[in-house]
């Protein structure tokens, strides 16, 4: 079973972007989707996605800016693996996403059904 909590660093900015706020998202069952809301705290570009998993799976990951529920067209979209435990980063500054404090940001995960 996957868990992730998310948190979310711009780049040269030694606080986060969004407390990891003890989310947890199960994402065990293929197609099952979850949104998370992210409020920038500080303007800068965003380069790193940090999920932390409690064991190992996969799941899509997506970002857009704005706020949730998002339907629209993704601004980033990967692939999260986790072969174990621990925090791991998606470099998502392909993107080229620019955030303002205060503006918002979703974070989104849909399970693949791979965890054991």
């Amino acid at each position: 079973m996957l868990f992730i909590a998310a948190a979310v660093w711009p780049a040269g900015t030694a606080g986060q972007i969004c407390p990891d706020d003890g989310t947890v998202f199960n994402l065990n069952s293929s197609g099952t989707e979850y949104q998370q809301e992210a409020v920038a705290i500080a303007t800068g570009h965003l380069r790193r996605v940090y999920l932390t998993a409690g064991a190992p799976g996969s799941a899509t990951f997506t970002l857009n800016r704005g706020t949730p529920w998002q339907t629209d067209a993704n601004d980033y979209q990967g692939t999260f693996t986790a072969v174990s435990p621990g925090w791991r980063y998606i470099d998502v500054s392909s993107a080229n996403i620019y955030l303002a404090e205060g503006e918002h940001v979703v974070i989104g995960l849909t399970g693949a059904g791979t965890s054991p």
